[in-house]
């Protein structure tokens, strides 16, 4: 699939139609998981500080899994993270294992389990602030 050549068809209520030459439409949809509030972590001087109760060094970090559910035959084509301060008003868009807010980062790749008819798809957020609250949020794009 090359996505610089797709095409989009129509968008309404947050579901895509997307198109590639010579292929029939894809319907694309966005799933986006509710705000998850990430307590401050322990003092630490480390700038990858393992998560409290975990088992690696400097177990500094407070560790929040944020998921969000999409239906079971969904083919993902994105997953975008998200983080912010409690209390700013918007979030930014953050990349995996890069601390772009100080002291707090996204860690490792998504994860999927497979139910019966749904998958959660989930990421593991980090906030080692000893003195900041933080919010996380996941969204996922899919094929239906």
């Amino acid at each position: 699939m090359n996505i610089v050549e797709r095409t989009v068809i129509a968008s309404l209520a947050g579901i895509v139609i997307w198109a590639w030459p010579g292929s029939s439409p894809a319907i694309a949809a966005e799933a986006v998981s509710a705000p998850v509030l990430i307590m401050p972590g322990l003092f630490t001087k480390s700038r990858n500080p393992g998560c409290i109760g975990g088992k690696m060094a400097d177990p500094s970090a407070r560790c929040e899994q944020v998921c969000v559910t999409i239906p079971v035959r969904a083919r993902i084509q994105r997953v975008d993270y998200f983080l912010k301060e409690t209390n700013d008003q918007t979030f930014t868009m953050v990349q995996q294992d890069v601390e772009m807010l100080p002291w707090a980062k996204v860690s490792g790749n998504f994860t999927v389990d497979r139910f019966n008819n749904a998958q959660e798809v989930c990421a593991m957020f980090m906030n080692w602030s000893s003195d900041r609250s933080r919010e996380a949020q996941i969204k996922v794009t899919y094929f239906q």
